[in-house]
């Protein structure tokens, strides 16, 4: 390993440690969204989703993390359409939420599995949710 590819390495692993207490709290978030009932509340989760989604977008990207950063960016976009639009008329489901938010994670976990490649998988699993190395 070449002295870039043990830099990149290290920022990887940094990244995947701190990751993942940014990830339970969009889980927390999600989570959130699903129960409130208050449209001030609501607002204010939706906002600290938005925020910490970006956030982890551009992590992902100065790690060469490219499946998670498209995955944040098609958080994001779930994210953004449910602070545009009442929950009664929003075209995004707790489902679809829940189902980016665990190929979220699990991309978190295989970061250091694999190489990236910026292929996002085409299958998704219900299944539950792996903990991750540093947990």
């Amino acid at each position: 390993m070449n002295t870039g590819e043990h830099f990149l390495h290290s920022l990887l692993t940094e990244f995947k440690t701190e990751a993942q207490p940014h990830l339970r709290s969009l889980w927390a978030d999600v989570e959130q969204l699903e129960e409130v009932t208050d449209e001030r509340r609501r607002s204010l989760t939706l906002r600290h989703a938005l925020h910490r989604t970006r956030a982890l977008e551009w992590a992902a990207h100065s790690v060469n993390a490219h499946e998670i950063r498209a995955l944040g960016r098609d958080l994001e976009r779930m994210l953004a359409d449910l602070a545009h639009a009442p929950p009664a008329v929003s075209r995004v489901s707790p489902a679809a939420l829940r189902q980016t938010m665990n190929q979220l994670t699990e991309a978190l976990c295989s970061v250091d599995a694999e190489p990236s490649t910026g292929v996002r998988a085409s299958e998704t699993s219900d299944a539950p949710l792996v903990a991750c190395g540093a947990d």
